[in-house]
C-alpha cells in the first residue's frame, strides 16, 4: 500500500493530502480517459420526503475524468455524501447522444490544487 504523506503544513500547503492507493492493475485497466461534461441530478431508491434531513436534491454539471464499466470518475463543484445515488448521462464517445444510468458515490476527494470546492468523485454504477 502507497501513500502521500504530508509534511508539515501539508503537500504545497494543502491540507488532506493523505491518499491511500492500492497498485490493482486488475481492476484499472479497463478505464478509459473520456475528459467530457456530463449532465448528473441526485436521486432517492425511495421516496425523499421521508428522508429529508438526509438527502438533498441537486443536479448541474460535472466533468468525467475516465470510465469503465464498473464506474466513472468525476470532478465535481461538491462533495456528495458516500452512497448517495446519483442519475449521470453517460456520453457516448462515438454517437452525439448520452445514456442515462443510476451510480452511486463510492468515495470523495478534495482537489489538492486549485479552488477548494472542486473534488474527485469516484462513482460506481448500479444499473
Amino acid at each position: 500500500m502507497h501513500l502521500l504523506k504530508k509534511r508539515g503544513e501539508g503537500f504545497m500547503g494543502i491540507p488532506n493530502w493523505d491518499w491511500q492507493t492500492t497498485p490493482n492493475q486488475q481492476k484499472h485497466s479497463e478505464r478509459v480517459t473520456m475528459i467530457r461534461p456530463i449532465q448528473y441530478e441526485s436521486t432517492s431508491p425511495i421516496d425523499p420526503d421521508l428522508f429529508e434531513d438526509h438527502f438533498e436534491r441537486r443536479q448541474g454539471k460535472a466533468l468525467t475524468l475516465n470510465i469503465s464499466s464498473g464506474g466513472m470518475l468525476l470532478v465535481m463543484d461538491y462533495a456528495p455524501a458516500i452512497l448517495q445515488l446519483l442519475k449521470v448521462h453517460v456520453p457516448i464517445p462515438i454517437q452525439k447522444m448520452h445514456i442515462p444510468t443510476l451510480a452511486e458515490v463510492a468515495w470523495t476527494r478534495p482537489m489538492p490544487m486549485g479552488p477548494q470546492d472542486l473534488h474527485f468523485v469516484g462513482l460506481k454504477f448500479v444499473l
